[in-house]
């Protein structure tokens, strides 16, 4: 498999959402349709529909974003345990570099929570955002990696 270049995807429109598929704890960049292919990471095939493979990463920026959580998804999550992909940030795929530093207000989305994106901080509902930075912080006392999802 060749190493796929993201920046041929700078300035397109993308779908970003987190992996959880143990050992893939990364950032899934995909087609901005709800049935797009996801541009990176996987070669498994779901649905019987082959995911075409392009790159994990670790950071990525998005501008004119809107995040989405499908209706039904939230409830789904809570009903069966497992989760899925139901919520991502629509927007279009900028350098990292162009944005970080400038996002300070964290976003978190927890299905068995929320039935949206919220502020980390007050829980308050955000549907867009200017400009959003995906990066994994680490923690400074045990080293772990969290995902964090920011924006000015």
């Amino acid at each position: 498999m060749s190493k796929f270049d993201i920046s041929s995807l700078i300035g397109k429109e993308v779908r970003v959402y987190l992996d959880l598929t143990p050992g893939n704890h990364c950032w899934s960049i995909a087609e901005p349709k709800s049935s797009g292919r996801v541009l990176n990471y996987s070669e498994e095939i779901k649905d019987g529909s082959p995911r075409r493979v392009k790159e994990k990463t670790q950071n990525v920026g998005l501008r004119n974003a809107t995040f989405i959580v499908q209706p039904a998804g939230p409830q789904r999550v809570r009903t069966s345990g497992k989760k899925d992909v139901h919520a991502w940030v629509k927007g279009t795929l900028t350098d990292i570099t162009d944005i970080e530093g400038k996002c300070t207000k964290e976003v978190t989305y927890n299905a068995y929570k929320f039935e949206s994106f919220v502020f980390r901080e007050s829980e308050i509902g955000v549907d867009s955002a200017d400009m959003v930075a995906f990066s994994f912080k680490k923690c400074p006392c045990c080293g772990h990696q969290s995902p964090s999802v920011t924006i000015p």
